[in-house]
């Protein structure tokens, strides 16, 4: 006796991703996941999973432990926000088609997996054992268009001007937060060059003098600038502390509120 087959899995590819690209809700997403083999790839490629501290942490690194596991090669979109996820980072290697990832409230202390195909990668509140490892991680995804760094810092003190941070990576989009104190480290940032800089300020304006030595270190490479601030925030006063004097191919300055 033949055994039954979805009528759904026997639509051409092209018609099942229209399908699938419609379906916004993740639990839908994951009652799809569950009907049939050919509907796991379609399913996962359109999901976001995220996993914060707790339980969750513990039960996303059994589920990468099992070799029989079908998350990981499907996986496009990621967010991690745990203090524990040290021992998660390796497996990450295991997601050949991870292109959005987001790391938050964590300590950093050893060399990331290669993820060549990531174009998305946002840090909030992350701590690098040094300067290296973050630029390796950056270095390494050659299709990154866009980096949000919020509160990034290296714990080894050493200084700017170290061999190791010396490099220039080059970042299509960058987009920076700071929030009182929760600045970004001088040595990452000077490692960074960008044609499309934004700066997202929460209550408490940044240090507008290294912010001034940053736009002149991106000189007349820069295109666009956009400064976005929150609740009562001046742009526009924001906007005259910068010294933009290196920067003579603005082609767009934006500054606004949220």
């Amino acid at each position: 006796m033949s055994s039954l087959v979805c009528p759904m899995a026997l639509l051409p590819p092209e018609v099942t991703t229209v399908v699938f690209n419609n379906i916004e809700e993740t639990s839908h997403l994951l009652q799809c996941s569950l009907v049939c083999r050919a509907w796991v790839t379609f399913s996962r490629s359109n999901l976001k999973l995220a996993v914060f501290k707790g339980p969750a942490t513990a039960c996303f690194a059994e589920l990468l432990a099992c070799p029989t596991n079908t998350l990981a090669p499907t996986l496009t979109e990621l967010t991690l926000y745990t203090s524990n996820v040290e021992p998660l980072l390796p497996a990450l290697g295991a997601f050949p088609f991870l292109r959005v990832l987001e790391l938050g409230y964590c300590t950093v202390t050893a060399d990331l997996p290669v993820l060549p195909s990531l174009t998305s990668l946002t840090l909030k509140l992350v701590r690098f054992q040094t300067c290296a490892i973050f630029l390796a991680r950056v270095a390494s995804s050659p299709l990154l268009q866009t980096l949000s760094l919020f509160g990034v810092s290296c714990i080894d003190a050493a200084a700017v001007e170290d061999t190791e941070c010396r490099t220039t990576i080059n970042i299509p989009s960058l987009h920076l937060q700071f929030f009182a104190d929760h600045v970004v480290d001088k040595r990452i940032l000077f490692a960074l060059y960008t044609h499309n800089l934004t700066l997202q300020l929460h209550d408490l304006p940044p240090a507008y003098v290294w912010l001034s030595e940053y736009l002149a270190h991106l000189g007349s490479g820069l295109r666009t600038l956009k400064i976005i601030t929150l609740r009562d925030g001046q742009p526009d006063v924001v906007l005259e502390q910068l010294d933009l004097s290196a920067n003579d191919n603005l082609v767009e300055v934006e500054a606004k509120t949220l």
